[in-house]
């Protein structure tokens, strides 16, 4: 999530003592799509009452598709004033710091991103759902991922090397076998990459411990056009 900077100098509110305010309009930028902060002058600092309305980027539970959630927040807290506005001296020199509290800065700034930052995560969806009747995995979620993933493989992560394609079949009783011990799935696809990657070092004229390195991604497919269990 990128939010734009959330800093406010206070200092002229530091001087103007108990009882004053500012109230500060925000803009849509990044994730924030807009919001209000009122800042008050109390004893030990400021209070910051913001209510705000962010974008929190998500997945779909049930078929992982990518979401986009509009959502509000709103929280008061305390800002702790620990250096004098007028001298920059420290206040309560001989005090310890509760590493919790929230704190304005030694250039008297009040940065809010670390608050919108953790209200954000407690306001986020346990379980969100692209629809209320989303189905899960089903052909067409499995069609849409299939390309979406092959799009990012090819722009962010393969580079312009030539690549070469290994289909691997497995019987359909260690299917089931893969299906319900993960752990073992795992070991076997070291095994078959270990053997691949040897192979390719080799037709290559060069050897592992020479510094030649390959590398894989795996992908499984679970199941046919019907759900089967493939």
């Amino acid at each position: 999530m990128e939010l734009p900077p959330l800093a406010f100098n206070v200092a002229q509110l530091l001087a103007d003592g108990p009882g004053a305010s500012r109230v500060h309009r925000l803009d849509a930028s990044g994730a924030l799509r807009g919001g209000r902060v009122e800042l008050v002058r109390i004893g030990d600092g400021a209070l910051v009452r913001a209510s705000l309305e962010v974008t929190l980027e998500a997945e779909c539970a049930r078929c992982l598709a990518p979401l986009a959630l509009p959502t509000p927040i709103a929280f008061d807290e305390v800002y702790e004033q620990r250096y004098d506005v007028s001298s920059g001296a420290r206040l309560d020199a001989g005090e310890e710091d509760d590493p919790e509290a929230f704190a304005i800065s030694r250039s008297h700034l009040i940065d809010i991103t670390e608050g919108v930052r953790q209200y954000c995560e407690a306001a986020a969806p346990m379980q969100p759902l692209c629809s209320a009747d989303c189905r899960g995995f089903c052909p067409s979620c499995g069609a849409r991922r299939m390309a979406e993933t092959a799009a990012h493989l090819v722009e962010h992560v393969l580079p312009e090397q030539p690549i070469r394609q290994w289909v691997l079949s497995f019987p359909y009783p260690l299917r089931f076998l893969f299906a319900t011990r993960p752990a073992v799935l795992t070991q076997v696809l070291g095994i078959v990459y270990r053997a691949v990657s040897t192979f390719l070092v080799r037709r290559a004229g060069l050897r592992s411990g020479a510094g030649a390195r390959t590398g894989a991604v795996t992908l499984i497919q679970r199941f046919g056009s019907a759900l089967n269990l493939n």
